[in-house]
C-alpha cells in the first residue's frame, strides 16, 4: 500500500508544478515545424501519414514515434496546444512512477527509490522536455527507455524468449521516439553490474553476446539519424566547429551539468555555441571528471551503485556533447533528463549510506531530502511559467544568458509576427552585433526593415545574408522584391534568375519573374 501511496504522491506533485501548461500557446522554435505548420500532423492518424514518419526526415531527425504520437494528439484532441501539453505532462508523470518502481524492485529501497525518483519529477532542467511540445520526443523514448529495462529485469529473472522480444520491442520503440536511447544497450550492461548483480555470475563475452541485436538497433538508429540531419543541413562541419573546441565543450559540458543538477541556474532555451573553450576552464573540468570518476571506481566494491551512477550519466550524454556537432547549441537543459537519473542515484544512494545507519542521520536526511525537493519543485513551478508563449519565453532566455543570438532572433520573429516590426528590428540588430557572420540574422533585419519601409537598408541587409549564404533560395526572393520597390528591376532579375538556376520549379520565383517582366517597377 505504501508504494502506491508514494507514487498517487509524487503523480499530484508533478501535476501541481505543471499546473496551467494547458493555457500555454505553442512556442516559435521548432513548434510550428512539428505541429503548427506541418499539414500531416494536422491530418491526425492516417495511414498515410504513419507512412510519412516512417519516411520523413522533417526536422532534420529521423523519430517516426514522436510523429505519430502528435498525430494521435491531433486525432484526439484536435490542434490543441494545450492538450498537446498536458499530454507531455502525463507521459512525465508516468515516467516518474515508472522510475520510481523501477528502482524500488531493482534495490528493494522504497524511500531511497522515491528520493531519485522525486528529483526526476521536479528538478527544474526538466521542465524544458515536458513543457515544450516539440520535445514529445524526450518524454516518448524515456518512457520506452524505462520500460526497456522493466523488460529486461523481467528477462534476467525469466529468460524466456518472450520477454527477450519484449524488451528488444520497447528498446526499439525508444528509438524511433528519439535516438537518445542509442547507449541503452551500454546501460543494460552496467544493471547487469548493479543492481542485478550479474556481473559475477555470467562473463563479461556472454554479457555482451546476448545484447548483440541491442547495439544492432543502435548502431542502425545512428546511421539514420545521422544522415536524417545531414539530409536536413544540421550537421556542422570541421571548419566552423573544429574537433579539438568540440571535445573541449563536451568535458565543460559535463562538467557544467553536473553543476547544475545542485545549482539550476542560469536556465535558458539556449545556449550560444562560446568562440572558444577558455583553456583553464578545460582544464578544470577535466580534473573534475578525473576526480570522481577515480573515486567511483575506488569504492566500486562496497559502493557499486556509485560507478553505476556516475557512468550512466557521462555514458547517456556522449550522444548529446556535441562532438558530432548537430545545430548551434553548446548544451541544452533537455539534455539531461535521460542523464540525471545516474547522479540521481549516485548521490541519493551515497548519502543513504554514510549518514543512514542511525536514527538522527536517517531524520536529518529525510529533512533534508524533503527541502531539496520542495525547492526543486518551486524553482520547477517557476520555469515552467517561463514556457507560457513565445515573448516569455525569450525575454527569459536574452535576460539569462548575455550575447544570446538565437533567442533574440526568435524573440524578435515572434515580435515581428504580432505587427511590431520596430521592436523586432532592434532585436535583429543584436543578433547581427553579436554574429555578424551569420546569415539568418542579417535576412531577418532585412525583412523587418523592408516592411518597415526602410528599401535600401532592407536591400543591403538582404544581400549580406545571401552573400553569407549564397544557396537559400527564399533569401534570394526577399532581395529581389527588396531590390523592386527601389526600382532596381535589372538587379531584382538577376536574382531571380539564380533562384531559378538553383531551383527551376520554385513556384514564387516564377511568380515573381513573371510579374517583373509585364510589370517591371518605374
Amino acid at each position: 500500500m505504501l508504494p502506491v501511496v508514494v507514487a498517487a504522491g509524487l503523480v499530484l506533485t508533478v501535476l501541481l508544478v505543471y499546473a496551467g501548461v494547458w493555457a500555454f500557446d505553442y512556442v516559435n522554435y521548432d513548434d510550428p515545424t512539428y505541429v503548427v505548420q506541418n499539414p500531416m500532423v494536422n491530418r491526425g492518424l492516417t495511414l498515410e501519414g504513419i507512412a510519412w514518419a516512417f519516411t520523413s526526415t522533417r526536422a532534420s531527425n529521423w523519430h517516426p514515434l514522436s510523429w505519430i504520437s502528435l498525430m494521435l494528439d491531433v486525432s484526439l484532441f484536435g490542434v490543441s496546444p494545450g492538450a498537446s501539453h498536458v499530454v507531455n505532462v502525463a507521459i512525465h508523470a508516468a515516467n516518474a512512477v515508472l522510475l520510481l518502481e523501477l528502482l524500488r524492485r531493482l534495490t528493494g529501497a522504497l524511500w531511497r527509490s522515491a528520493a531519485v525518483a522525486g528529483l526526476f519529477a521536479l528538478h527544474p532542467l526538466h521542465v524544458e522536455s515536458v513543457a515544450w511540445i516539440a520535445e514529445r520526443k524526450d518524454v516518448l523514448s524515456a518512457l520506452f527507455g524505462l520500460l526497456t529495462i522493466g523488460a529486461y529485469a523481467a528477462w534476467t529473472r525469466d529468460p524466456r524468449p518472450r520477454w527477450y522480444a519484449i524488451t528488444l520491442g520497447f528498446f526499439a520503440l525508444g528509438l524511433t521516439a528519439k535516438p537518445m536511447l542509442v547507449t541503452w544497450p551500454f546501460v543494460l550492461l552496467l544493471l547487469d553490474y548493479w543492481p542485478l548483480g550479474r556481473a559475477a555470475a555470467v562473463p563479461m563475452a556472454g554479457l555482451v553476446r546476448e545484447k548483440l541485436p541491442f547495439f544492432a538497433l543502435s548502431a542502425a538508429s545512428c546511421v539514420a539519424t545521422f544522415l536524417a540531419q545531414r539530409a536536413g543541413g544540421a550537421v556542422q562541419d570541421t571548419e566552423r566547429y573544429p574537433l579539438l573546441p568540440r571535445f573541449a565543450n563536451a568535458l565543460v559540458s559535463w562538467a557544467e551539468y553536473a553543476w547544475k543538477a545542485f545549482w539550476p541556474h542560469p536556465l535558458a532555451i539556449f545556449y550560444p555555441y562560446p568562440p572558444g573553450v577558455p583553456v583553464l576552464k578545460t582544464i578544470a573540468a577535466a580534473g573534475f571528471l578525473a576526480l570522481v570518476t577515480t573515486a567511483v571506481i575506488r569504492v566500486a566494491r562496497r559502493a557499486p551503485y556509485a560507478s553505476v551512477g556516475w557512468l550512466f550519466y557521462l555514458g547517456t550524454l556522449v550522444p548529446v556533447l556535441g562532438l558530432v556537432q548537430v545545430g548551434n547549441q553548446r548544451m541544452a537543459d533537455r539534455y539531461t533528463y535521460l542523464p540525471y537519473i545516474g547522479l540521481f542515484v549516485l548521490v541519493v544512494w551515497w548519502l543513504s549510506d554514510r549518514f543512514g545507519s542511525s536514527d538522527r542521520g536517517r531524520r536529518a536526511l529525510a529533512a533534508a531530502g524533503v527541502a531539496a525537493l520542495v525547492a526543486c519543485a518551486a524553482l520547477a513551478w517557476r520555469q515552467v511559467r517561463v514556457w507560457k508563449d513565445s515573448i516569455t519565453l525569450y525575454e527569459h532566455a536574452v535576460s539569462a544568458v548575455p550575447d544570446n543570438h538565437a533567442a533574440h532572433l526568435n524573440l524578435g520573429a515572434a515580435l515581428y509576427q504580432l505587427g511590431q516590426a520596430e521592436a523586432a528590428a532592434a532585436h535583429f540588430r543584436e543578433v547581427v552585433r553579436i554574429r555578424p557572420d551569420w546569415a539568418p540574422g542579417h535576412h531577418s533585419l532585412g525583412a523587418a526593415m523592408l516592411s518597415s519601409g526602410r528599401g535600401e537598408e532592407a536591400a543591403r541587409e538582404l544581400a549580406e545574408s545571401v552573400r553569407l549564404l549564397p544557396s537559400r533560395v527564399d533569401y534570394r526572393l526577399d532581395l529581389a522584391i527588396a531590390l523592386r520597390a527601389q526600382g532596381r528591376a535589372r538587379e531584382a532579375a538577376a536574382q531571380l534568375e539564380e533562384a531559378l538556376r538553383r531551383e527551376p520549379d520554385n513556384v514564387r520565383a516564377r511568380a515573381a519573374m513573371d510579374r517583373l517582366r509585364h510589370r517591371p517597377s518605374p
